[in-house]
């Protein structure tokens, strides 16, 4: 059940309202939970809001606790203060809990979620890091995506004639599988058939460590 309720509060995000989650430990912006971004001790009882000048963001305050490239994903979280924070849960197609999500997805995820934990490698310049979290989470505002959002436009990589997805940009065009395979040749590794960009790299780092091993 431990193992459970942490599940729980690592896919907990809230919808800004009037500001009062905490502003470090609750996830409230889409890159992840402040604290663990930044890799400091924080203040846990600072809101949200206090960050906020006149229902704006103050930059001027943000620029004393965070990195700018921290501030810029920031300012670009809308707020709404006439209602209540908003708590979604993000494994249930209707933002309810349920202990079968949670569990589900400690059985099936454990080595995704350890994916997503090597991308804030120090060795990673956070540009890179953030890039790559945005990309594995499906948040590259590709064609395709775009039009999920209602955004109508007509889609075509820049490369070729195919349709504008995660899947083809960085997998599958003529470019990115010669990328691939150039790195698969060079450190002796196989790739995996996919669509899941997060798949094939948890398969590559797997392959790597196994090499290491022997």
């Amino acid at each position: 059940m431990c193992t459970i309720r942490t599940e729980a509060q690592a896919n907990i995000f809230w919808s800004l309202g009037d500001g009062n989650v905490s502003f470090w430990y609750d996830w409230w912006l889409p890159e992840g939970i402040l604290a663990n971004l930044v890799g400091a001790q924080c203040n846990l009882h600072i809101p949200v809001n206090w960050f906020w000048h006149e229902h704006e963001w103050d930059r001027q305050k943000l620029q004393q606790a965070v990195p700018q490239h921290i501030i810029d994903l920031i300012t670009e979280v809308p707020i709404n203060i006439y209602q209540s924070d908003y708590l979604h849960w993000r494994l249930s197609k209707h933002s309810e809990f349920t202990t079968k999500s949670a569990w589900n997805e400690i059985r099936d995820q454990q080595p995704v979620q350890q994916l997503y934990k090597s991308f804030w490698s120090k060795l990673l310049i956070p540009n890179i890091s953030v890039f790559a979290w945005r990309l594995i989470h499906n948040w590259i505002p590709v064609d395709e995506r775009l039009k999920e959002k209602g955004i109508t436009l007509a889609s075509k990589c820049l490369c070729c004639e195919d349709t504008e997805t995660i899947p083809h940009l960085f997998l599958h065009n003529a470019h990115s599988l010669e990328a691939w395979g150039f790195f698969a040749s060079k450190f002796q590794v196989n790739i995996p058939h996919t669509n899941d960009i997060a798949i094939l790299i948890q398969s590559w780092k797997t392959s790597l460590g196994t090499k290491t091993a022997h």
